[in-house]
């Protein structure tokens, strides 16, 4: 969607009874408020294997139902949004022409996917690519095991730095004053009963890595589920996200251990190296244009 066709978009859905004429740009507060209704329905939207029902958006958003109709209906006619023969929103074809674009553009994502491939086949569990876009982590990417029981989580959607292991890989690498902002606009929310919660005691955590910059999470996120994680580093030793391999503890051999290290360590060492080789590699690895 080009930044005019978002323009008009915001208008109709702001200014509906001037959809027949050149409609005056509300204020920023207008336009931004828009534009949160329009995100919250793609959000519920999106996050249903379904799709959801006009009740289902009421019920989530808190919009009310003839807002919310006029909305999707812009959002239809923008293809952002179709209707399936049960009446349910699902994604449109314009998410997916742009989640098409995002991949084939995006250097991080691109770079790493081979290299993820890789490590996937000789760990033979799920890893995650994560990127950190300087407020906060999220998982870029993933590829599953092949087991029965496998750990997927939500493209797009966030990571805690201080509960997951790409996230600990983040957030070790940052300066102690950013890490020190994390922790109190955070404020270290607990997911399980290991989740830590104190920042002195998560500043110790952080400072016993692994040699080589390598760091665990076993049942801090998510119950009985464990983690191995490194940090993708820029040419400055900035974070530009981790890799990690996700394990069920129940599945997890000590044996196997040395190996993963050993292969996680290789992915990070590659991906870095890649990323380094071209000078403006670093300053795009976020999907950014210099």
């Amino acid at each position: 969607m080009r930044p005019s066709d978002l323009d008009a978009l915001l208008r109709s859905i702001y200014n509906p009874t001037k959809r027949n004429k050149v409609p005056t740009i509300g204020t920023r507060w207008n336009d931004m408020q828009a534009l949160e209704r329009i995100v919250q329905i793609l959000d519920v939207v999106s996050g249903r294997n379904d799709g959801a029902s006009l009740a289902d958006l009421v019920r989530e958003t808190a919009i009310s139902k003839t807002a919310l109709h006029r909305i999707a209906g812009d959002l239809r006619d923008s293809r952002l949004l179709i209707r399936d023969r049960n009446g349910r929103y699902q994604p449109g074809p314009k998410i997916l022409e742009w989640s098409g674009l995002f991949r084939r553009d995006h250097v991080l994502l691109r770079t790493a996917r081979p290299i993820l491939e890789s490590l996937r086949k000789a760990v033979g569990e799920t890893v995650h690519l994560f990127m950190y876009d300087g407020t906060g982590a999220y998982y870029l990417d993933q590829i599953e095991s092949d087991h029965a029981l496998r750990m997927t989580y939500r493209i797009g959607s966030r990571a805690p730095l201080h509960s997951t292991g790409g996230g600990k890989a983040i957030l070790a690498n940052l300066s102690c004053a950013e890490r020190r902002r994390y922790y109190r606009e955070s404020g270290l929310p607990r997911f399980t009963a290991k989740t830590i919660t104190d920042p002195a005691a998560l500043e110790e955590n952080l400072a016993s890595s692994d040699p080589g910059g390598l760091y665990r999470e076993v049942g801090e996120n998510e119950k009985d589920i464990r983690c191995l994680a490194a940090a993708v580093l820029d040419a400055a030793d900035r974070p530009l996200g981790a890799i990690s391999i996700t394990v069920p503890i129940y599945r997890y051999r000590e044996c196997d251990q040395p190996d993963w290290e050993a292969a996680l360590l290789r992915a990070k060492n590659d991906l870095e190296c890649k990323l380094g080789k071209h000078g403006k590699e670093h300053s795009k690895a976020h999907g950014e244009e210099q």
